[in-house]
């Protein structure tokens, strides 16, 4: 009887092993690789991390990080930007919503930007899902080809900056060197 206990003892601690063993190569090979591969979800914030786009000295954001940009002030951002675009969400056939650049508040000189008007901001775009608002569409700031930040607008107004009226971001982004 004693020897059937050890048995046991001796069963239950292997399969123990085996499943530990198991659920390591689960948790720390099999399923980070299933769930690296940059897609965006339907829940991404307003606010959009930069490209991976990269600057070069004379863009003047070469030794800035993105969390300095994206905490700097309205009038900070605008005057440090290269450009700022708005873009509209445009339904296309295969029921994309497309980020559409519609036109440029502010553009430097000698800095040419990434997308012209009409282009398709394609890392913006998104499929919807029932239920989801993601607004009319967006604002999005560049140091020269790198994008260093975007936020929806919605009925004239900026959410992710402090819920700014549209109107006065454009007179902002005009008395800053925009158009």
């Amino acid at each position: 009887m004693f020897r059937k206990f050890l048995d046991g003892v001796a069963f239950g601690t292997g399969f123990g092993i085996a499943c530990a063993g198991l659920y390591l190569i689960a948790s720390f090979v099999i399923l980070p690789s299933l769930f690296d591969n940059n897609i965006s979800s339907p829940d991404t914030p307003t606010v959009v991390s930069p490209d991976d786009g990269q600057l070069s000295s004379d863009d003047g954001w070469a030794d800035t990080d993105f969390d300095e940009f994206y905490n700097a002030p309205v009038d900070e951002q605008i005057e440090s930007a290269t450009a700022i675009a708005l873009a509209e969400y445009v339904p296309s056939n295969d029921g994309r919503m497309r980020a559409v650049i519609s036109e440029y508040l502010k553009q430097t000189a000698g800095v040419e930007p990434p997308y012209a008007v009409g282009d398709e901001h394609p890392r913006l775009s998104y499929y919807p899902t029932e239920g989801e608002i993601r607004g009319d569409g967006l604002v999005i700031f560049f140091a020269g080809s790198r994008m260093m930040m975007s936020t929806t607008f919605r009925g004239g107004r900026i959410s992710g900056l402090s819920d700014i009226p549209l109107d006065l971001f454009r007179e902002k982004c005009s008395s800053n060197g925009g158009y």
